[in-house]
C-alpha cells in the first residue's frame, strides 16, 4: 500500500513483465527477476497477480472474478468457488460477493 504515484502499480507490471524494468531489481525465492524475462509464465507459478482494471470487470461480480482467477491457478470449478468464498471472507469483501465490478469502489 502507498501514495498515488508511489510504484506499485509499476512495480506489479515488471513482476508480471508487462514491463521491462530500467533500474534495481527484485528477488523472489533467491532468484533475479532478470532470470525469469522471456517465461513470465514462471513468475506466475509463484505470485498472483491481479490489475485493478480489466476489460471483463463491469461483466462480472465479485465472485465469479475469484472463481475465474482460481480456476486460471488450476483449481477445479467445485474447489474454486469454495476458494473464492473462503478468499471474499478473509479480505472483509463478502458482502460485496454477487456485486458487479462496474459498482465497486476503486479499492474494493
Amino acid at each position: 500500500m502507498g501514495v498515488n504515484g508511489a510504484g506499485k502499480s509499476t512495480t506489479f507490471k515488471c513482476l508480471n513483465s508487462d514491463e521491462i524494468v530500467t533500474q534495481g531489481d527484485v528477488q523472489i525465492e533467491g532468484r533475479s527477476l532478470t532470470e525469469y524475462y522471456g517465461s513470465p509464465h514462471l513468475m506466475a507459478n509463484i505470485i498472483g497477480y491481479c490489475p485493478q482494471i480489466s476489460p471483463i470487470d463491469a461483466d462480472m461480480t465479485v465472485a465469479e472474478k475469484l472463481t475465474l482467477l482460481a480456476e486460471l491457478k488450476g483449481l477445479d470449478k467445485a474447489t474454486a468457488e469454495k476458494y473464492a468464498r473462503l478468499i471474499a471472507k478473509k479480505f472483509e469483501i463478502y458482502q460485496f460477493f454477487h456485486t458487479y465490478a462496474d459498482k465497486l469502489s476503486g479499492g474494493n
